[in-house]
């Protein structure tokens, strides 16, 4: 049976036509919809994100150092090394006397900035040559480490002698040694005396501050004054008072090749130590002058000065007693870099 109506034929193009006119219309109607909640972008009326603050760049910061100059550039502008450690001069940097001529081997106190790459840039350089520097008396004691021919080196301080040099008994390794003298621009001692004790047959005897002692009966390892002293039971005696942190003690004794004393005698006293702590002010030969306090000195004061040289401007800790008269004895006085 034939269907009833009319079967319509349409070319190919026609199909075409349609095919992209639907095409064309579901762009614009999607194009339109997405481009509605991006018109203020697309018109460029979004502001652009402002940028936070910049951070400031690292402060430089300010160093101060002296010792010996060791290298100089031809022209004085340029890389300098005083004391071991690098410093650049530039027109900026104020030399002192502005009509000197430093040459190496002078002294060279030196004020620097510090940058961010941990170069130092020179602010202010005084010069000191040998004839301007003022050589300062010292007095130390320490274990002989080495012995050369014209020099010892005690507790790591070089000792140089010379021909006014007085030297009491033989310098040997391990031995103790009491050094007087002149503290030169390289941090060396020029020795006036030194006394060399030999620790297998001369007795020593100090008194200083309980640091560390041990439970009773107290034998075995004290330390007294930053010295450490052993306590045996069939050689050491307690008179005196019962140990406390603080207390002074008398100590009479050997002391060995290693810097340890084997006591014979430990004798605890009542006075209590005091600390003293500033800068050094003046040095005189019997009384320092500390964070301006008056502090005297005797042949029994330890001057430790492992980290820094005795000098006036070095920071200090002396540990002190009162001596009943309105003086303080100084017992020991460590010193340090202020800086």
């Amino acid at each position: 049976m034939r269907a009833r109506g009319k079967i319509v034929k349409r070319s190919t193009a026609s199909i075409v036509s349609i095919g992209i006119a639907v095409m064309v219309l579901l762009l614009v109607s999607g194009g339109a919809s997405w481009a509605a909640p991006h018109q203020d972008r697309l018109r460029g009326t979004i502001p652009t994100p402002t940028p936070g603050p910049t951070p400031p760049p690292p402060r430089p910061v300010r160093v101060r150092f002296s010792g010996t100059i060791e290298a100089l550039p031809p022209e004085l502008l340029g890389e300098w090394v005083v004391g071991g450690v690098s410093v650049t001069v530039t027109g900026n940097t104020t030399l002192m006397p502005s009509n000197g001529v430093p040459r190496v081997g002078d002294w060279a106190i030196v004020m620097a900035t510090r940058l961010s790459d941990g170069s130092l840039v020179g602010d202010y350089i005084q010069i000191q040559n040998g004839s301007q520097i003022e050589a300062r008396p010292v007095e130390f004691k320490g274990l002989i480490q080495t012995v050369e021919a014209s020099s010892l080196t005690v507790s790591d301080v070089v000792v140089t002698t010379d021909a006014q040099t007085k030297l009491v008994g033989t310098p040997m390794t391990g031995f103790l040694a009491r050094v007087k003298g002149f503290l030169q621009p390289d941090n060396s001692v020029l020795a006036r005396k030194i006394t060399v004790l030999n620790p297998s047959e001369i007795g020593t005897e100090f008194e200083g501050v309980i640091e560390e002692f041990p439970a009773p009966p107290h034998y075995g390892r004290w330390l007294i004054g930053g010295i450490a002293v052993l306590a045996i039971e069939e050689t050491t005696d307690f008179p005196g008072l019962d140990p406390q942190l603080g207390l002074f003690a008398e100590v009479s004794g050997i002391l060995s090749t290693d810097g340890l004393v084997y006591a014979k005698a430990i004798r605890v006293v009542n006075p209590t130590a005091t600390l003293v702590k500033g800068i050094v002010e003046r040095i005189e030969e019997s009384e320092w002058t500390i964070g301006g306090t008056v502090v005297t000195v005797d042949e029994n004061t330890l001057i430790d000065e492992s980290r820094a040289r005795a000098k006036a401007g070095m920071q200090a800790e002396a540990t002190v007693r009162d001596q009943g008269d309105g003086t303080l004895l100084a017992i020991r006085i460590r010193l340090e870099r202020p800086w």
